[in-house]
């Protein structure tokens, strides 16, 4: 099959809902299900991106995850675009782990580098149906007959922000650092090593990867995965591993070498040009960008993006009302609640701001390292008293001012979901009062009639969110130490399991994407919840093996309710909403249906001033 010509669509049965447009105003809001839906004011007049260039055609199907298919709204008036001008918003922190998408997902980097890197790397998420695979630096695939080889044509007309050519072989050395990572010599002889990238595990198992003359790569696989191109086109893989520039790098043994050491060196839309911690990240358009929109107009649009570095929402909020931002930031504790976006209403009315609101598909979590000695986590009937005794609706208010809903490891109104989840001991509000008289009782089986103390680290931005969570905790009779930590100190005591209990948010839409979640540790040594139980790697092989959609959902609710009702190898608390302001002038921000961390590299974004 060829990637460019033939396009797979969505089973109309299984849309479960549609991008809601009002008619005149001011809110963009994509939907789930009914249930998910909040009031929608008049929708934002020519706002979203513009269909994918007419020049790529759709190529296959996203991977029919069961959530509304619906993106983004009406396509741009192309007549009525402006370049030029600087597009200015926040950015909650600075951006983690070297700026590097393979150490990291969190929004407060892909926000930033999107831009620089661009989306995708061979395919991507396309810009009007993120549930569809676009070309990205591959203007062209082929797929053998059981889904065990892709051959991707790359572009010959990409350049690196440098000047250097973006070649097959780059494209190939950055596919194999991101899935192998990478692995020479000191001066004594002994072998040092760099990891994979943290979603390495969705690109294989890789029998070989190999250049073919015509620009071509092809990555042979030792399994059928029909539905490969839905994980290489997540939008978090990025290439931002230039070879000419980071290879020298780990020969010399410099393992440890990211995009902040190299100059932010990639081939997106946009170039870092200037970074002060604490301050800004100043972005410039790149002049040797491919890209044409579908009048032949050079892309991106804007001269530039700056990101403030803005650590504290209510002072977001306040540099957004007087008008020194375009627009919020993203990302947990910095989307609007209903109060705050109440505020900026005021002080704007309905035709000097809009806002966009994206559910973010995913449910926070509280993981216990199950692998720690002595912890009285590691004891099921421990997780189990935690499990009945949350309150989560009352979780959703305090942390999110009602801007949520409780969800297991998949929002119920998904195909992969419990649409009875509110029926079940531990959701049930109707019940709440037994279950937590049965969780006092699985305390004292556990040997802890008096609770015990617990140690919970929280992400510092997400300290908003685990005060409730601790709070419930020390009512069911827990001895709760709050250990609030930035993004680099979490990422390495996470990665070390040097913790008890962690909030974890992984932003994930489909089952296959958790297996960086869940895997055993055994397996995958930067999982994000620490345990060894290996039927849950069994779940995640018969996952990757399904062959359609019907397998898929049958082992996606299995895996379910293993994880997060018979083993609760993390307590599920509840799913969250995404909602952000933008200045009306801002035009050509695509509307992704679920998760606001993808399509942000702003190549269509205009602003009308």
């Amino acid at each position: 099959m060829k990637g460019t010509f033939k396009r797979w669509y969505l089973v109309a049965s299984l849309v479960l809902g549609t991008l809601v447009l009002a008619c005149s105003g001011g809110e963009v809001v994509t939907t789930a299900s009914k249930a998910q839906q909040q009031p929608s004011a008049p929708a934002q007049p020519a706002a979203a991106a513009p269909a994918a260039d007419p020049a790529k055609p759709k190529a296959v199907e996203y991977a029919k995850s069961g959530l509304t298919a619906s993106s983004t709204a009406a396509v741009v008036d192309q007549d009525a675009v402006k370049s030029g001008g600087v597009f200015i918003t926040a950015n909650r922190t600075d951006p983690p782990r070297g700026f590097d998408p393979a150490r990291s997902g969190s929004s407060s980097l892909i926000s930033v580098i999107a831009p620089n890197n661009g989306e995708g790397n061979f395919v991507t998420q396309c810009r009007d149906n993120v549930y569809e695979i676009c070309p990205a630096k591959a203007e062209s695939w082929e797929i053998n007959a059981d889904s065990t080889e892709f051959t991707f044509k790359v572009r010959d007309d990409i350049y690196w922000h440098d000047g250097n050519k973006l070649t097959v072989e780059d494209m190939k050395w950055w596919f194999d650092l991101w899935a192998n990572g990478y692995k020479t010599t000191d001066a004594k002889g002994n072998e040092i090593k760099r990891l994979p990238g943290s979603s390495a595990k969705t690109l294989g198992p890789i029998e070989k990867t190999e250049v073919l003359d015509g620009n071509r790569f092809r990555i042979t696989l030792k399994e059928s995965k029909p539905l490969y191109l839905t994980f290489l086109g997540q939008a978090r893989k990025q290439v931002a591993h230039p070879r000419h520039i980071m290879q020298p790098e780990l020969d010399k043994g410099n393992m440890g070498v990211s995009p902040l050491n190299i100059d932010f060196l990639s081939a997106g839309p946009f170039k870092i040009t200037e970074y002060r911690k604490g301050s800004h990240v100043t972005l410039a358009k790149n002049d040797l960008y491919y890209e044409k929109d579908a009048k032949g107009r050079a892309l991106p649009y804007m001269d530039g993006i700056r990101f403030a570095i803005i650590k504290d929402a209510a002072a977001m909020d306040a540099a957004f009302r007087t008008g020194r931002l375009d627009s919020t930031a993203i990302g947990g504790g910095f989307e609007l609640t209903k109060e705050r976006k109440g505020n900026i209403e005021k002080t704007f009315g309905p035709d000097k701001v809009w806002f966009l609101s994206v559910p973010k598909g995913n449910t926070l979590n509280l993981a216990p390292n199950l692998l720690l000695e002595g912890s009285p986590w590691a004891k099921l009937k421990v997780r189990q008293a935690a499990h009945l005794w949350f309150d989560r609706d009352e979780l959703v208010l305090a942390a999110r001012g009602g801007m949520g809903e409780p969800a297991s490891l998949f929002n119920p109104a998904s195909v992969w979901g419990n649409s009875d989840l509110m029926t079940l001991p531990g959701y049930n509000p109707a019940t709440k009062a037994a279950d937590r008289k049965k969780a006092k009782e699985l305390l004292a089986e556990a040997g802890y009639p008096n609770g015990f103390e617990t140690k919970f680290m929280c992400r510092r931005q997400w300290v908003f969110q685990c005060e409730p969570i601790m709070g419930q905790l020390i009512n069911m009779g827990l001895k709760v130490i709050l250990e609030p930590e930035d993004d680099a100190s979490l990422a390495s005591r996470s990665d070390k399991g040097d913790f008890e209990i962690k909030l974890n948010g992984p932003g994930n839409v489909l089952p296959e994407d958790y297996v960086t979640s869940y895997s055993p540790r055994s397996e995958y040594a930067q999982s994000g919840n620490p345990h060894n139980d290996m039927k849950v790697k069994t779940l995640f092989d018969r996952l990757g093996k399904a062959k359609n959609l019907e397998e898929r959902i049958v082992v996606a609710k299995e895996m379910e309710q293993y994880i997060a009702f018979d083993q609760i190898i993390a307590i599920q608390l509840y799913d969250i909403w995404g909602s952000h302001a933008y200045r009306t002038y801002v035009k050509g921000v695509p509307v992704p249906a679920v998760n606001p961390r993808i399509l942000l590299a702003r190549t269509y974004t205009w602003l009308d001033k």
